[in-house]
């Protein structure tokens, strides 16, 4: 019986070796069903290409294989054993079966072939290497990093086609393959890889979608609220140095802002053509936006003519206050020429009081000069100072 058992257990081994090792004429036929999967819970937190089962637990449930066929014999014991009551000096069965070199020869054999397997099946995964950046990089860290350069909309549409393309590259990756005695199931590896292309194709699309539509509504603003200041007609000429200052800037700004609006376009162009829904909103605001532009122009042209007309206007206004200034400033002198306190019958506190007065008129007159000249410079009209006034001050003041 010992023998019978030694040999069923020998052949057993054998047989496991040859579909482990193959026969030496044909390769090994699949034995194990094994899963390639990216393995996102590991140590680190980085994802990684694993086999599931892994190599080692495959390994320890092919080398356990002998020890669970001495545990299956181990239950057999020698004949005498049973019989004679004195202890039996033999070692058991399963002992014995187990130290017997032809099938430690062949527990060897298997363990070598899974060895050799398990490095031809570690070669296969870095056949992987080369979509690394799929998974490894952190998305949103170089989404961010991508923003605040600013790219082109020619960027977008490659960076979103190469993934398109790698997602193509992957799906023509073999998806079951035979590595001697291992079927390999990629399946579900090519899934998570597809996964994760998609998944850098929406963070760009929304990028662009974010910045598309943040550029369209500036640029709406920008257009509505200048137009509104500028159409304005101005009620002071305080209000029209600003007014004349911002039709400086948005002239000087025009070849700019036109260069804005192609691109625009051509963002929302990419969006459409990946079809990434778009509000409607925004989708109205980029058709009016050619003609907004249109309006715009043809506003800064009617508001640089009524601003002309207005800047006439106020400047003939000045030209007149300016002349009536003058003539108040010489009536002031010769009156103060005329009846200011020079004669003897003057009193010193009512000469005191006279003088008083007219100084404080002729401050207030400084400042209506000031204000005139301050003003007339707008238009680039000198106002020489009053000599009437500066006589005034000179005689008594």
């Amino acid at each position: 019986m010992e023998d019978a058992l030694r040999l069923n257990v020998k052949w057993s081994l054998l047989e496991l070796s040859k579909a482990i090792n193959g026969d030496g004429k044909t390769t090994p036929n699949p034995l194990f069903r094994v899963l390639v999967i990216l393995e996102s819970d590991v140590q680190g937190g980085v994802a990684q290409v694993e086999f599931s089962p892994t190599l080692q637990t495959l390994a320890s449930v092919v080398n356990d294989i002998g020890n669970h066929l001495f545990s299956t014999i181990s239950v057999f014991r020698h004949l005498p054993e049973i019989l004679i009551k004195r202890k039996f000096q033999r070692d058991p069965i399963h002992i014995i079966v187990e130290r017997d070199e032809d099938i430690k020869k062949i527990q060897a054999q298997i363990s070598s072939g899974m060895t050799n397997n398990a490095s031809l099946l570690q070669n296969y995964l870095k056949t992987w290497d080369m979509y690394r950046e799929i998974w490894e990089i952190n998305k949103d860290s170089f989404i961010r990093r991508y923003q605040r350069l600013n790219p082109p909309v020619s960027s977008f549409d490659a960076d979103i086609a190469r993934y398109t393309e790698v997602a193509n590259n992957v799906q023509k990756e073999e998806t079951v393959l035979n590595i001697q005695f291992v079927l390999l199931d990629c399946s579900h590896l090519k899934f998570s890889l597809v996964q994760h292309c998609n998944e850098w194709q929406n963070k760009f699309t929304t990028l662009l979608k974010e910045m598309a539509a943040r550029r369209l509504l500036e640029l709406h603003t920008y257009l509505k609220e200048n137009a509104e200041k500028i159409s304005h007609p101005p009620q002071t000429l305080e209000e029209l140095g600003v007014s004349l200052q911002l039709m400086d800037t948005l002239q000087h700004d025009l070849p700019n802002l036109e260069t804005q609006i192609p691109p625009i376009h051509e963002q929302f162009a990419i969006l459409e053509k990946y079809e990434v829904p778009v509000q409607d909103s925004v989708l109205e605001m980029l058709d009016s936006l050619n003609g907004e532009w249109v309006i715009f122009q043809q506003t800064l042209l009617d508001s640089e003519q009524m601003l002309k007309k207005h800047k006439e206007k106020f400047k003939t206004g000045l030209i007149h206050s300016a002349d009536d200034f003058k003539k108040k400033a010489h009536n002031l002198l010769e009156e103060f020429e005329t009846k200011g306190p020079f004669t003897s019958s003057a009193g010193h506190q009512t000469a005191l009081e006279q003088i008083a007065q007219v100084r404080g008129v002729l401050n207030a007159m400084r400042e209506e000069e000031n204000s005139l000249r301050s003003n007339l410079g707008i238009f680039k009209i000198e106002q020489p100072i009053s000599k009437d006034l500066q006589n005034l001050e000179k005689v008594g003041c």
